[in-house]
């Protein structure tokens, strides 16, 4: 499963000519909403038999040697139609966090089964049943229009924006009805490209 591409609300200031816009945000009207900070991470995929980028090409960056580690001891605690969706955060992007307690941070799970993203408690309680961290929670709120960025990252420095999603299960083909994100002007902070001169995050201890 590639991870969807997720649509940038109308009032979200860091999108860029190639990325997409929710243009009609009345699909969220009548849903319950949580909102999550948006990680300066890798979006990578893990099932029990594989684990990826989003650009599903091989998994074999040095960034992505400690998490493809990890994956290998715990592959066998997902279940077979579970797809776990996260952010990879070895690596320093353009923000970089000085209080991270892990690398990975699970933002969805995906049912292969139903064909159905689990909801919100069902994402908690699995994580919370096999020691993996989900991403700082911001507030639950269903007025969409007057939820402002922090100022600060829970993780310490910058806060890159917020990802709103219904907290119920929903169809892989209705994603962009469920999910969006906001993302602050000019949030990437260098010139060079994270890659050409990486280095990893230091766990808090």
């Amino acid at each position: 499963m590639k991870y969807p591409r997720t649509y940038h609300l109308p009032w979200s200031e860091g999108s860029s000519d190639d990325d997409k816009v929710i243009q009609d945000i009345s699909v969220f009207d009548n849903k319950c909403l949580v909102y999550y900070e948006k990680l300066d991470g890798e979006n990578t995929v893990m099932s029990r038999n594989v684990i990826h980028a989003r650009s599903e090409t091989r998994y074999g960056k040095l960034w992505q040697t400690y998490l493809k580690n990890f994956w290998g001891g715990f592959r066998f605690n997902i279940p077979e139609n579970y797809e776990i969706c996260g952010e990879n955060m070895y690596a320093v992007h353009s923000i970089q966090y000085d209080k991270l307690d892990s690398y990975f941070y699970v933002f969805n799970i995906f049912d292969t089964l139903y064909k159905e993203f689990l909801s919100h408690i069902e994402v908690v309680e699995f994580c919370e049943d096999n020691g993996l961290k989900v991403v700082p929670r911001i507030v639950f709120s269903n007025d969409i229009k007057n939820i402002n960025i922090p100022e600060k990252s829970q993780f310490g420095d910058l806060c890159e924006g917020y990802v709103v999603r219904n907290i119920d299960r929903f169809d892989f083909d209705d994603f962009y009805e469920n999910v969006a994100k906001c993302v602050r002007k000019d949030h990437v902070q260098t010139d060079l490209h994270w890659t050409k001169t990486w280095k990893k995050h230091i766990l808090i201890s």
